[in-house]
Parts: structure tokens; sequence; C-alpha cells
């Protein structure tokens, strides 16, 4: 039996993903729409109202423009959960190395993340396509953290921890942030047996960047991270590298002073992942811009 929570800004979206679930799940379950119609609220104010109200033991967290393709998808999850206490959080998209850098929760190079889902596109012009990135070939891998798209907990685990609606008021940053949460005493990790087709992409703006500046500030004493093997030392070095190289740009597109940018880049204390010489130059990165 599992409690679905979630964040609704569209009424024929919440109806339709609602219609879905029910055609697919297999199991007993709820709906939990949360009305969220103005985004008068954060999404982790949203879910922490949906976690205080679920009343199944198992609560799957979810975006409303989506369908799941698969049939008996919640017999998966129980399954999952059942064949393993310690395990804590299941996506559908994750990865096995989260950055020291601010940034989301994939790697920046060809390895490390565990995806499978059917991406279309909302707001650019790109056919759809299937992302699957599965290199062990396994039904479930462990990784460090899943996106937000599409994941599912235990409720006893998402009333312990919560969302962090005072720092993330957004919504950005809550699936990277519980992840990490979840990591802490429990495993975290990816089904490739559950596909969804999901109707939109994710986009980067100055709420992405305060948000994500803001989660990395109150995780950086365990980061990086690694699930099992993780990226190798090369592999680890160039995703730092490219993930700063891309915060930069946002930050750039998003009005950030130098100053601002050097006061990110020391605050994230990108050396503890990078060593000296790479940070310094970072430092010079920016000073060029």
């Amino acid at each position: 039996m599992i409690s679905i929570v979630i964040s609704s800004g569209d009424p024929e979206l919440l109806k339709d993903v609602s219609e879905n679930i029910s055609q697919t799940i297999g199991v007993p379950h709820e709906v939990l729409g949360i009305n969220n119609t103005n985004a008068q609220m954060g999404i982790c104010e949203a879910y922490n109202e949906g976690i205080r109200t679920a009343k199944y033991d198992l609560i799957c967290f979810m975006h409303e423009d989506l369908i799941i393709k698969t049939n008996d998808w919640g017999k998966l999850i129980h399954g999952y959960f059942d064949a393993d206490p310690k395990l804590g959080l299941i996506g559908i998209a994750g990865s096995t190395y989260k950055a020291l850098c601010p940034s989301s929760w994939f790697t920046w190079v060809d390895k490390g993340n565990m995806r499978q889902l059917i991406q279309r596109f909302k707001y650019h012009s790109e056919e759809p396509r299937l992302i699957y990135d599965n290199p062990e070939n396994s039904k479930l891998s462990e990784v460090v953290a899943v996106d937000g798209v599409w994941f599912c907990t235990r409720r006893d685990i998402a009333r312990k921890i919560g969302f962090d609606n005072q720092m993330l008021i957004g919504f950005h940053g809550y699936d990277v942030d519980f992840s990490l949460a979840v990591a802490q005493d429990w495993k975290v990790a990816v089904s490739f047996e559950v596909l969804i087709e999901h109707f939109s992409e994710g986009g980067y703006d100055s709420n992405w960047l305060k948000s994500t500046i803001l989660l990395h500030k109150k995780w950086r004493h365990v980061l990086p991270r690694r699930a099992g093997a993780g990226l190798d030392k090369a592999d680890a070095f160039l995703c730092e590298k490219n993930a700063f190289l891309f915060l930069l740009e946002i930050m750039s597109e998003c009005g950030y002073t130098k100053r601002e940018m050097y006061r990110v880049l020391w605050g994230s204390r990108l050396y503890k992942a990078v060593g000296i010489k790479q940070f310094f130059r970072f430092y010079k990165y920016i000073r060029r811009r």
C-alpha cells in the first residue's frame, strides 16, 4: 500500500496522472494532491503536508507531468523495501557521485549516472528520447542522490527527516537535500524496472542557483560523496571541474558579480576535491570573466 504525494499546479494534469497511477500501480493506494495552483507553497512545504496526512507505510513523491509506463510498479516498490530493511529511498534517476561543487544530482562526466526514463521537452525543440544509463545491467543500483521527478521512501523515514522548507522555499534542491539526508543512515537506489515518461525538462535560473548554493553549504561537510566505487579520481576531478564551469555560466547569466563568484568558490571548499592548484585556476577563470 502506497501514498502518492503530488504538489499540484494544474488540476487537469493531476486528474490525468491520478488515473494513470490507478491503472498501473497494482496495489491499494491514495493520491494526495496538494493544491499548489498559485505556487503559494514551496515544494518542501507541500511535501511535508503530504507526509503529515499519508496513511500508508510507503510514500512516493512525484511530479504531475508524467506517465508511468510500468504495470504493477507498486508491487515492485514494495518488493524492494521488503527485501532490504536498510533501503531508504528509490528513484528512477540518480548518480553514484555527488560533487562538492554546488550542482544538481548528476555527474558532469559520462560515468556515474544511473537512469531510465523517456524524456520529452517543453522548453526546447528536441525530440523525445529514452535516457538509459545502466552500466551494471542491474535491476536496482545504489546511488548517492536521486532526481526529484519521482522517488519513493518509507513513511517513518519521511516523518523523521522531512523536507527542509526553512532553507528551500522554492522548487529546487529538495531532491538532493532529501537524498543526502536519507543517505546518512540508509541506502539510496535507482530502479531500472520502473519506466516513466516525463513531459518537461529541468531548468536553471536564479532560484535554482540560490537553493543549490544553500544546500551545498549545509552538506559540504559530507561532500563529495560516493556510492560503491563512485567515480575514479580522474573522473571525479573532471566532474568537479565541469560542474564549476557550468556554475560560473549560470552565475554570470543571473548577474552575479565577480566578488560574489569568489565568495561561492571559497565557501564551497573545492580545494578538498580538486587540489590547491586547480582551485586557484578556478580563481583565475573568474578573474578573466
